[in-house]
C-alpha cells in the first residue's frame, strides 16, 4: 500500500479533536478577531494618516482577517458537526478556497508591504490616494485567487471529506507551501534585513554630517523597524508549525498522522491568524502620530508646489 492510500485511510478516520473547548477556541478567537478588525478598519477611514506607504496594506490585511473569521472557522465546524463535507463535495471545495484564500494572502500581502517599505522609506510618506492604495491590494487579490484556484480545485483525487488533493500528495503540497508562505517569508526576511541594514548605515551616515539625528525621523524610523520585525516574528510563528505538520503527514501519514497535532495545527492557525487584527490595533495605536508628523515636517520644507503634489 503506498503512502497516497494510507494518506487517504488515516484522513478519513481521523479527523479533528472536536470536543467542546475546541470548538470555544475557534469561535472565541474569532469574535475577538472580528471585533479588533472593525475597530481597527474604523479608525484606518477615520484618520488619513493612517493610509501612508508605511500603513496602508497592514490595514488592508484586515479584510482577510474578517473573511477567515466569517467564513473558515464556521464552515469547518458546520462541515463536521453537520456531516456537509461528507453530503456535499460543493460544500468542501467552497472551505477550501476560501481557507486556502485568506491563508496566501495575509503572508503575500504582508511580503509585498515590507518590500514597499523597503523601496520608499527615504521618500515622503504623505497620504495616498484611494487609486494608489486599491491597485496593488487589487493585483494581490487577483495573484492569490489563481494560485489558490490551480491547487484546489484543479489536482484530481478520491473525495475524503474535507482534504483537499493538494495534501495528499507531498510535491504538490511542497509547490503549494512554496507559493504561500515560504517564498512571502523570505522575501519578507530578506525585505526586512535589508532595511535594517539601510537603516544602521542611514543613521551613522546622518550622526557623523550633522553630528546629531533628526529625533523624529529617527523616532519614526526606529517605529516602522519595530513594526517590521513584530509582522516577521508573527508570520513566522503563526504559519510554520502547521506548514511543517502537514508536510510530514504528506511525506510518511502512516509515521506522523495524529489527530492532537491535528487539532493543535488548527488552534494555532485560527487563533494565530485572528491574532493579527490585535497586532496591528496596538501597533498603530500610539505610532501613527509620530510617523505622520514626518510627513508633514518634510512637506513644510518643500516649496508651495511641491506640497501641493499628491503622493501616488
Amino acid at each position: 500500500m503506498n503512502n497516497t492510500t494510507t494518506l487517504a485511510q488515516s484522513a478519513a478516520t481521523t479527523g479533528y479533536v472536536l470536543e467542546l473547548y475546541y470548538l470555544l477556541i475557534i469561535v472565541l478567537s474569532a469574535f475577538v478577531g472580528i471585533c479588533f478588525s472593525l475597530a481597527c478598519l474604523i479608525r484606518f477611514l477615520r484618520e488619513p494618516k493612517l493610509r501612508t506607504h508605511f500603513n496602508y496594506l497592514f490595514h488592508y490585511v484586515i479584510i482577510f482577517c474578517i473573511i477567515g473569521g466569517l467564513f473558515s472557522g464556521p464552515y469547518f465546524i458546520a462541515g463536521y458537526d453537520l456531516i456537509l463535507f461528507q453530503k456535499s463535495i460543493e460544500f468542501c471545495h467552497l472551505h477550501v478556497v476560501t481557507g486556502y484564500f485568506y491563508f496566501i494572502a495575509i503572508p503575500t500581502t504582508i511580503c509585498f508591504t515590507s518590500i514597499e517599505r523597503h523601496v520608499v522609506m527615504f521618500r515622503r510618506n504623505g497620504v495616498l490616494t484611494w487609486k494608489r492604495q486599491l491597485i496593488p491590494f487589487s493585483l494581490i487579490i487577483l495573484y492569490c485567487f489563481l494560485v489558490v484556484c490551480s491547487f484546489a480545485l484543479i489536482p484530481q483525487c478520491n473525495y475524503l471529506p474535507c482534504v483537499p488533493c493538494t495534501n495528499l500528495n507531498v510535491h504538490i503540497l511542497l509547490a503549494w507551501q512554496t507559493c504561500s508562505f515560504i517564498l512571502p517569508l523570505i522575501i519578507t526576511m530578506l525585505s526586512t534585513l535589508a532595511f535594517l541594514f539601510r537603516l544602521y548605515n542611514y543613521f551613522n551616515e546622518q550622526a557623523r554630517i550633522r553630528n546629531g539625528i533628526d529625533k523624529q525621523q529617527s523616532k519614526t524610523l526606529k517605529i516602522v523597524a519595530i513594526q517590521a520585525i513584530i509582522y516577521l516574528l508573527w508570520c513566522s510563528v503563526v504559519y510554520c508549525p502547521p506548514n511543517i505538520y502537514n508536510f510530514l503527514v504528506a511525506y510518511n501519514s502512516k509515521r506522523y498522522t495524529s489527530s492532537l497535532m491535528k487539532t493543535i495545527g488548527g488552534v494555532i492557525s485560527n487563533c494565530g491568524l485572528q491574532a493579527y487584527p490585535i497586532i496591528t490595533f496596538f501597533l498603530f495605536k500610539s505610532t501613527t502620530k509620530s510617523i505622520y508628523a514626518q510627513s508633514t515636517s518634510r512637506n513644510t520644507n518643500k516649496s508651495p508646489q511641491e506640497q501641493n503634489t499628491t503622493s501616488t
